[in-house]
């Protein structure tokens, strides 16, 4: 991801996937971006049936930030991150 003064351009494999504003970046990932609270005994079944973006452990749990469409079952949505919109135009989330 580069910045250039009030345009951000995201490249991969030297094709540019993005090229825009912060504001229009931040379109990407609204309202996909949900969050669980699970047991590291419940994570690869969360890992196996969501697009991950991040896990963190705290204390006897796992955060575990994931890319849906819909609302998903025990999670809650939350807003996304500047890296979730960066991950989600990468992975092609709209």
């Amino acid at each position: 991801m580069s910045f250039y003064g009030q345009k951000i351009g995201v490249l991969k494999s030297g094709n540019v996937l993005f090229e825009g504003t912060p504001a229009e970046l931040k379109a990407h990932a609204e309202r996909s971006v949900w969050e669980y609270r699970v047991s590291p005994n419940e994570l690869d079944t969360i890992m196996a049936e969501n697009e991950v973006i991040q896990l963190l452990e705290e204390g006897d749990g796992v955060n575990v930030r994931v890319f849906a469409k819909k609302e998903e079952e025990g999670a809650k949505q939350v807003a996304p991150r500047l890296i979730d919109r960066y991950l989600a135009v990468v992975r092609g989330v709209n």
